[in-house]
């Protein structure tokens, strides 16, 4: 069985480390370290980064993804990887007010690629994103993989047009999803994200089985001694706008 977690590297600070030295372990097994970027510490100091990881029985971190939170005067990582795309800066800025965040720097060690965790670590981070005041969700995708962001509700912008990026191996998109709504979502991935939110609203750990490859349903009174994911969401909402 294995744990999803939220984390906010502030109140948990050994996160960035640990999930930075694994991403690129992973990348470079592909060749691709140059998609590899450390988050700069006023990001962290600031809550603006929150991290999304998958931890074995042992505790040690299998797979991860970051959310950045955005706000007026901020910019998120894909603004500075396509900076020259004058389309993408205004459809961000237009919305920024109303609350933006980018998945990214989702990797995941190969005994667990192939299988639906990926999927399971991506619902949650979307499940959490209106908890984390946020209206819209960014991500840059590439062609191996944005099938799969697909059916949770991701849609490409074709006016933000396709990337080599990290290199010319690969043609990445820039997508977008309403995680309020979720009506670009597949009903049965949005019914999962809903259930997700209402867990991490009622501080319920949220586990996934490798066997079946779904989430494992926790009840409040089933609770185990795990961090709670409201604990940092409280966190995170309390640094989002330092004085």
């Amino acid at each position: 069985m294995l744990s999803l977690s939220l984390v906010n590297p502030h109140l948990e600070p050994s996160v960035v480390d640990e999930f930075s030295q694994a991403q690129r372990a992973c990348y470079e097994e592909f060749s691709a370290e140059a998609a590899v970027s450390e988050v700069a510490q006023e990001d962290l100091l600031s809550g603006r980064v929150v991290y999304f990881v998958a931890r074995d029985e042992t505790g040690a971190m299998v797979e991860g993804l970051r959310l950045h939170l955005s706000f007026p005067g901020t910019k998120l990582p894909v603004e500075h990887t396509l900076s020259q795309l004058s389309q993408l800066a205004r459809l961000l800025e237009s919305r920024r007010q109303h609350g933006v965040a980018e998945v990214c720097g989702l990797w995941a060690y190969s005994r667990y690629r192939g299988t639906k965790l990926s999927n399971a670590l991506v619902r949650t981070a979307v499940a959490a994103a209106p908890l984390c005041e946020t209206n819209l969700l960014i991500a840059l995708s590439h062609h191996y993989v944005v099938n799969h962001w697909a059916p949770i509700g991701f849609t490409a912008e074709p006016r933000l047009g396709v990337h080599s990026y990290p290199d010319a191996r690969y043609f990445s998109k820039v997508i977008l999803l309403d995680p309020v709504r979720l009506a670009t979502a597949e009903p049965e991935h949005k019914w999962r994200i809903l259930g997700l939110r209402q867990a991490l609203r009622m501080h319920c750990p949220i586990f996934w089985s490798p066997e079946t490859e779904e989430h494992v349903p926790v009840q409040p009174s089933e609770h185990v001694p795990v961090s709670s994911s409201s604990e940092h969401i409280a966190g995170i909402a309390q640094a989002e706008h330092p004085a």
